[in-house]
């Protein structure tokens, strides 16, 4: 060993990196009480926890190592929080690293019910957007990862039920004629300049609406000075 050439006196530096980083890694237990701690932290004033589970994730970059994590469904949002492994060179003894996930009960929305794997577990996939979390549920927390299914599940839906009575509604509305057009009935001494004033027109807008040839109007004439189109679900005045 005293005649070790480089190469392998740095593989045996790394090796020892490696074991000391191991030995400082969290254990499973803590790692899930740390991420319980998170989770709450991510909480906003009023949110209300309804049911979670603990859940594992493995990413490729970590050399799948597990991320001991808590999966939550509030009444507002899904939130993970996940403990990340120790670097395998890293020397530092400061706090964990968390990962953390929120997204929320709307419609775009997909939680899969966990199918079982190998080894007495089961897998939940997330996905929202372009967003994709897969977590491992041990097969002792079924009922407990089923009910963050359920939750999700029924607030997602509601959700695309609350979208399709608004866009029912918009359809319904869009489909209305239009009001009927603002009418002003001249009075003795009113004049084309002083009735365009006072609807916020110009006496040649208040002549060319009303098809007018001159500027002289009668009592009992009716012009129209407001005129109305529908732009989708609202109405607008023109």
């Amino acid at each position: 060993m005293l005649h070790a050439s480089p190469a392998i006196a740095s593989l045996l530096v790394l090796l020892a990196a490696l074991g000391a980083s191991v030995t400082r890694s969290p254990d499973a237990a803590s790692a899930w009480r740390e991420a319980e701690r998170s989770v709450e932290w991510m909480l906003v004033p009023g949110e209300r926890m309804l049911a979670g589970t603990r859940v594992v994730r493995r990413h490729w970059g970590d050399h799948f190592r597990a991320t001991h994590g808590v999966l939550v469904a509030t009444d507002r949002r899904l939130l993970y929080a996940g403990v990340l492994p120790r670097s395998l060179l890293g020397t530092s003894d400061g706090p964990p690293l968390i990962e953390r996930i929120a997204v929320p009960l709307d419609t775009l929305l997909e939680v899969s019910e966990p199918p079982s794997l190998p080894g007495g577990w089961e897998r939940l996939t997330i996905r929202h957007g372009e967003t994709t979390a897969r977590f491992s549920v041990a097969a002792a927390a079924h009922d407990r990862a089923l009910a963050v299914v359920a939750i999700a599940t029924r607030a997602r839906d509601m959700a695309a039920a609350r979208a399709a009575r608004e866009l029912f509604l918009q359809d319904s509305l869009s489909a209305l004629p239009p009001p009927p057009p603002m009418m002003h009935v001249v009075r003795a001494g009113e004049t084309v300049i002083g009735i365009a004033a006072r609807y916020g027109l110009s006496p040649e807008e208040l002549m060319e609406r009303n098809g007018l040839a001159s500027d002289r109007v009668r009592a009992g004439q009716r012009l129209t000075v407001r005129e109305f189109r529908r732009v989708g679900s609202m109405v607008e005045a023109y």
